[in-house]
């Protein structure tokens, strides 16, 4: 991988009113959430980073998405979630589109300077690997996970 950074993200609902209150967003509007996270997403994200969303990008249609994505730095992986209608739609902005994706990244504190990581939008028990210490990194739950 030749990125800069690499960063891991998910469920970011643009345009989804009801996600505010849902999720109790300290936003007073949609358009106010899709700014902010715009900005703080430039602010971090780099144009030649790497980033891998794990789905849920937006609740609106591909014409209101394409924009929004168009402002957003960095090369754009989609993982799938439940809300992908428009992002689908849109799919020549993300590098791809997948259900599920595993890479290995570096990383000096893992076993031989590498770490294994499965990518999904939903938790899983278990995974590839799993009992050899690779990572899950995962969306959806919007941090209410039953055991």
């Amino acid at each position: 991988m030749n990125a800069e950074k690499i960063w891991f993200t998910s469920d970011h609902h643009f345009g989804h009113k009801n996600i505010i209150e849902f999720s109790k967003r300290p936003f007073s509007s949609v358009e106010e959430m899709n700014e902010t996270m715009i900005e703080r997403w430039n602010e971090k994200i780099g144009k030649e980073d790497e980033v891998y969303h794990l789905g849920d990008v937006a609740l609106l249609s591909s014409g209101k998405l394409n924009p929004i994505l168009d402002r957003l730095n960095g090369k754009i992986y989609l993982i799938n979630g439940n809300h992908e209608s428009s992002a689908n739609d849109c799919a020549k902005r993300f590098e791809w589109i997948k259900d599920y994706f595993e890479l290995t990244v570096k990383d000096e504190d893992a076993h031989k300077g590498e770490r294994f990581i499965v990518l999904f939008h939903y938790a899983q028990r278990v995974w590839n690997a799993s009992h050899f210490g690779t990572w899950h990194l995962y969306g959806h739950s919007h941090g209410d996970l039953p055991d």
